[in-house]
């Protein structure tokens, strides 16, 4: 069976999942799924978009405050790094789209 990959739109308000627990690991962020055991390392760019998923930010939003803190990055670029984060996050439960339910 193939695994469909997740379309990130533009509009969507990405939230951190409530059981996911955050701790600063040297110049990463460790994320930690109570419920599921799911693990995460984040670098600095996945913190920033993870800091922004809280259910207010659009996608599009994300990524106009990443263009904005990364002056000279293509806007291209950004977009699908930030899709790609969150289709991450989103695979292993820690970050919730809006349309999902909580699982």
């Amino acid at each position: 069976m193939v695994e469909e990959e997740l379309i990130v739109k533009e509009e969507e308000r990405p939230r951190r999942h409530p059981a996911v627990q955050e701790q600063p690991l040297g110049e990463e962020v460790l994320l930690y799924h109570r419920e599921k055991g799911q693990v995460g390392l984040l670098n600095a760019t996945a913190h920033f978009i993870w800091q922004r998923c809280d259910g207010k930010h659009t996608v599009q939003g994300i990524v106009a405050a990443l263009r904005e803190s990364f002056a000279g990055a293509e806007a291209h670029d950004l977009r699908a790094e930030v899709e790609q984060t969150l289709r991450t996050l989103a695979a292993g439960g820690l970050v919730v789209m809006e349309g999902d339910t909580l699982e």
